[in-house]
């Protein structure tokens, strides 16, 4: 069985609780492998305080390699945040892939 992709977005301020079980749900009973990425290649600070070190830069990211794309939540889309992600968000959205 081929191994299906996530493509998991991080940035400062991540609801790290959000994804969590999300991921290890999709890597043990759905055959999901994970991959982590941000808008820079800076290390993140999740809400919780883990200090993550992103796999990929967003613009490394290629839509066809991944069957799923994850946004935790967090305040920074309250605060209007994260909008260099929308180009992506929709080549996913436009082939049912979110």
């Amino acid at each position: 069985m081929k191994t299906r992709k996530c493509a998991l977005f991080l940035f400062d301020g991540y609801a790290d609780w959000e994804p969590a079980l999300a991921i290890a749900g999709l890597r043990n009973y759905g055959g999901f492998s994970i991959t982590t990425f941000s808008a820079t290649s800076k290390a993140v600070t999740s809400m919780g305080g883990l200090n993550i070190i992103p796999e990929k830069v967003l613009n490394q990211i290629e839509p066809a390699e991944f069957d799923l794309l994850m946004l935790p939540g967090g305040e920074v889309w309250e605060q209007g945040g994260n909008l260099e992600i929308i180009p992506l968000l929709q080549v996913f959205v436009k082939a049912d892939k979110s």
